[in-house]
């Protein structure tokens, strides 16, 4: 039996694998991200990487009841020029895999989970040495999900 976050994961980057999306893209499950400019050229399909991310549990009612979510990150990398007219499409990409995310129910998992997306966060990751340097722009998708048996 897989983690839930895992069997999450799996889901995620099955339904953003079989989307028909604006740009080409290359997708993955991993652990860690690692994205570099030696690995990444001008040119080359958006790298989406598919993150197992946060469990929180939290306690509600007087009852000992516990609600689950779970985090997953979806990582959007590309090399670029440092213009605004190579970035704007990639950050519509973005958008794009945020409004596929949204709100979407993920079924036919291995353990027959369902798991309901409860939360959304799109934003860019301001890191200058990734954008200057590199000359690599990421955005993350963060998505949060409750599960059902």
């Amino acid at each position: 039996m897989a983690p839930i976050i895992v069997d999450i994961s799996e889901a995620v980057a099955g339904l953003l694998a079989a989307a028909s999306l604006s740009q080409a893209f290359a997708i993955k499950r991993a652990w860690v991200e690692v994205a570099s400019r030696d690995r990444m050229a001008a040119g080359d399909p958006i790298l989406v990487t598919i993150l197992p991310g946060v469990l929180v549990m939290t306690a509600f009612d007087m009852k000992p009841r516990i609600a689950a979510t779970w985090e997953v990150i979806v990582s959007i990398t590309r090399a670029v020029q440092l213009t605004t007219a190579s970035i704007d499409p990639i950050a519509g990409f973005v958008e794009e895999v945020a409004f596929l995310l949204a709100g979407k129910r993920l079924v036919g998992t291995p353990e027959g989970r369902v798991a309901q997306c409860v939360g959304l966060e799109a934003r860019p990751v301001h890191d200058p040495e990734q954008l200057a340097e590199l000359k690599l722009y990421r955005a993350i998708v963060a998505v949060t999900y409750r599960v059902t048996q």
